[in-house]
C-alpha cells in the first residue's frame, strides 16, 4: 500500500525502515520497562526480565 500511495512523497522502503527502528528502539523497550515496573519483584523474575533487557539491548545494537 505505501508503494502505491507514497504518503507524503517518502519512498516505502524509507517509511518502513523508520516504523521498524522505531518498534525495536522505542516501544519494545517501553513494554519490557512498563511490565517490569507492574510486576511484583522476585528473584526468577529479576532475572527473566534482565535476560530480556539484555537482548533488546543487543538486537538494537545490531539493528
Amino acid at each position: 500500500m505505501l508503494k502505491q500511495t507514497k504518503p507524503l512523497a517518502f519512498d516505502a522502503e524509507t517509511v518502513s525502515k523508520a516504523i521498524i527502528s522505531l518498534i525495536y528502539l522505542v516501544l519494545l523497550p517501553a513494554l519490557v520497562i512498563k511490565s517490569l515496573w507492574n510486576s511484583p519483584a522476585e528473584l526468577i523474575q529479576c532475572q527473566i526480565s534482565a535476560s530480556m533487557i539484555v537482548t533488546i539491548f543487543i538486537t538494537a545494537g545490531v539493528i
